[in-house]
């Protein structure tokens, strides 16, 4: 019995590590970002007492899936390369701030893909911009790996055949990511599971929820990270923020070490909210702080530019060569119990 159960290891081990290669084949590149791996899939979600009491507050926070997110935001460097690459083969797009957000700008009427430029010096690692369909093309563009194709915008996370609007003025737009995206817009829970949840919020193995997503339940500090500030939310510089790179408050981050969840930009997420928005989390450069609180969500109509992106993508091999390891070692155990 011993040696059958080391041999179901080794076959079990041996499939992990080819389940774990055929998956990396379609692990995507990192480009250029910091990626948090936030596991413990099945979560609870925050209790009514962690959102303030309100019993008519629905809770959230609950994610049945691994899965990873950026640490940082989309920033204009990486949003320029996405508006050349899709006016290629969008050509006329003009000055549109749902493709462009407030940093990209063109130097013609019809600009050509070199046309497009960053408005200002410095400009390439402060988070930017757009509108909630063009935040889903994105996705699409880096689920097919940047191809240099018109349909690459188009479908792989989302389905922009979707993005028409009724007389009545509800959208239509894809409810949630396509099975099998790689590139995704997190959802509500995907989002405030990365910002507030704590596995050991209360001690070791003793989870809960956050009320502010910098690993605190007091607001952060607005001003100047030299100064001792903690968010570019708030006017604690006295005066309007200067543009700030993101991960500049290095050492305020969320549970799982994310920045910026305060400040920098507010973020879009996928999930609904009535008839013609996303919920929308966190707050902006010089915006209240008072929206960073974990049940402050609100709504946006997805053709407005105000938001930004952090994005979620599927975890990396590891991830799977440990899940399936522990359940070999665990069901090996299980054999040399019965003998």
């Amino acid at each position: 019995m011993v040696q059958s159960s080391i041999r179901s290891i080794a076959t079990l081990f041996g499939c992990v590590l080819y389940t774990g290669s055929a998956f990396g084949q379609g692990v995507p590149p990192d480009y250029g970002y910091q990626w948090a791996t936030i596991d413990r899939p099945g979560n609870r979600a925050a209790t009514r007492e962690e959102l303030g009491g309100n019993p008519f507050y629905p809770t959230f926070g609950s994610v049945g899936v691994t899965y990873r997110i950026a640490k940082t935001e989309v920033t204009a460097g990486d949003w320029l390369e996405f508006v050349r690459a899709y006016s290629k083969h969008n050509p006329g797009q003009g000055f549109n701030e749902e493709l462009t957000g407030d940093f990209v700008r063109a130097s013609t009427p019809n600009p050509s893909p070199e046309d497009w430029y960053l408005a200002g010096q410095g400009l390439e690692r402060v988070p930017t911009n757009m509108g909630w369909r063009f935040a889903a093309r994105y996705c699409n563009w880096l689920h097919h790996d940047k191809a240099d194709a018109a349909w690459a915008f188009e479908s792989g996370a989302y389905d922009t055949s979707t993005f028409t609007v009724n007389p009545d003025g509800t959208i239509n737009d894809q409810h949630a990511h396509s099975e099998g995206a790689r590139f995704w817009i997190p959802s509500h829970d995907e989002w405030a599971k990365a910002m507030y949840y704590d596995p050991n919020r209360h001690g070791d193995g003793i989870d809960g929820y956050w009320i502010y997503p910098t690993s605190s339940d007091l607001p952060p500090i607005s001003g100047m990270p030299e100064d001792g500030g903690q968010t570019n939310a708030g006017n604690g510089a006295g005066e309007l923020f200067p543009l700030m790179p993101v991960g500049s408050y290095a050492n305020v981050t969320s549970p799982w070490g994310l920045f910026d969840g305060s400040g920098g930009v507010s973020e879009w997420t996928e999930t609904r909210s009535g008839y013609d928005g996303r919920l929308v989390r966190g707050s902006g450069a010089g915006g209240l702080i008072e929206v960073d609180v974990i049940t402050a969500a609100y709504g946006i109509d997805v053709m407005n530019p105000f938001c930004g992106l952090r994005l979620a993508s599927i975890p990396g091999p590891g991830v799977l060569i440990v899940f399936f390891l522990s359940g070999a070692i665990s069901m090996s155990r299980r054999r040399l119990s019965c003998t």
